[in-house]
């Protein structure tokens, strides 16, 4: 029985028993490094730095989703109504970083008041100057996340990102953006003391891999010291450039003036049956460009124009067409010039200006 006590009292001592210090290497005191962060962690921390040293906001994260997207996947994943900053990196490479519109008014109250407002504004379109205010916690939560997730894989290639401009609409983003595949960060966030409003924002920029292409590609070659002067754009260049509207008519028929009064949403028009295949393309002041058949393409309405001996485009034809022969000679009609001639007196034949009488 006491052999039991002394071994459970051991095993209590040897728990309660301070830990030995790591051996100290000669001249300094050996310090274990810190475990190293988790990568939600990491950018959490991050983001609410961000949001702290450019707008005095306090900033919770509530879930923080890594994950790789495509091209096509980004424009489905980002906030509805939010403002999107192009960011550009090294190399040129380009990524997008959207804040959702409860994010935009967090940061706009905070630079107008130093304060959230009680009540959150109604969303709003976001424009240029939400975009500037912006752009301050963009490039601050691109440096807090490069630096702190430099030493982990997913940070590669993450450092140098700055806002570069603001996107209206979303469209347009997968012509921007090349076909990569991209690093995504999607924050839900809390703002605000106690965390009292939700926002989102998401991150997305290109992978280490076409990080590495970018930069691996060779430099153009310099321009030469003195360049070929470029010819000067003419006038009718700059013509040639502009836009022509042009208007596809069916058809063009007479109507009364009771036939007018009684037109209505869903009423029936009779058009003659060569309609489809008189369509005319004519500009703002009604001249005739090409002809063309109606038809249909893709499950869209069409034109399909005819030959150019049939488009019309010269404008409306004369009422009797040209002598194409008058360079060419001919005995009838250098005959008829000739009794004509001699219908008139010579000078010296007639004193005065009498004209000679038609013959019958």
């Amino acid at each position: 029985m006491d052999r039991g006590r002394d071994m459970a009292g051991g095993v209590l001592r040897g728990l309660l028993k301070p830990r030995a210090a790591p051996v100290a290497p000669a001249g300094g005191v050996a310090v274990p490094p810190p475990p190293p962060p988790s990568l939600e962690r990491a950018v959490a921390g991050a983001l609410a730095r961000a949001a702290e040293r450019t707008h005095g906001l306090a900033l919770y994260a509530e879930r923080i989703r890594l994950q790789g997207l495509s091209l096509a996947e980004i424009a489905e994943t980002l906030p509805e109504g939010g403002l999107l900053a192009v960011v550009e990196g090294p190399g040129e490479a380009l990524g997008v970083v959207a804040l959702c519109p409860l994010a935009v008014a967090a940061l706009i109250e905070m630079q107008a008041m130093g304060r959230l407002a009680a009540q959150a504004p109604a969303a709003r379109r976001p424009t240029r100057t939400d975009a500037a205010i912006a752009a301050g916690f963009v490039n601050q939560a691109l440096a807090e996340i490069a630096a702190a997730t430099a030493a982990l894989p997913f940070g590669a290639g993450l450092e140098g990102y700055r806002y570069a401009s603001h996107l209206d609409d979303p469209r347009p983003l997968p012509l921007m953006l090349e076909e990569v595949g991209f690093r995504a960060i999607d924050a839900r966030l809390r703002l605000g003391p106690g965390g009292r409003r939700e926002a989102r924002v998401f991150i997305a920029l290109p992978g280490p891999d076409a990080v590495g292409r970018k930069l691996a590609e060779p430099a153009a070659a310099p321009a030469p010291v003195n360049p070929p002067k470029r010819p000067r754009r003419t006038l009718a260049a700059a013509v040639a450039a502009a836009p022509v509207p042009l208007t596809a008519v069916l058809c063009r028929r007479s109507v009364t003036l009771r036939e007018l009064r009684q037109l209505a949403p869903g009423a029936t028009l009779t058009l003659p049956r060569a309609a489809l295949g008189e369509v005319t393309l004519e500009t703002a002041t009604g001249q005739t460009v090409a002809r063309g058949r109606l038809g249909e393409n893709d499950g869209a309405y069409a034109v399909r124009l005819h030959g150019r001996e049939d488009a019309g485009g010269a404008g409306p034809q004369p009422a009797e067409p040209p002598i194409a022969d008058l360079g060419l000679p001919d005995a009838f009609r250098q005959e008829t010039m000739t009794a004509a001639a001699s219908a008139w007196p010579r000078p010296e034949d007639s004193a005065d200006d009498t004209l000679p009488a038609a013959a019958p």
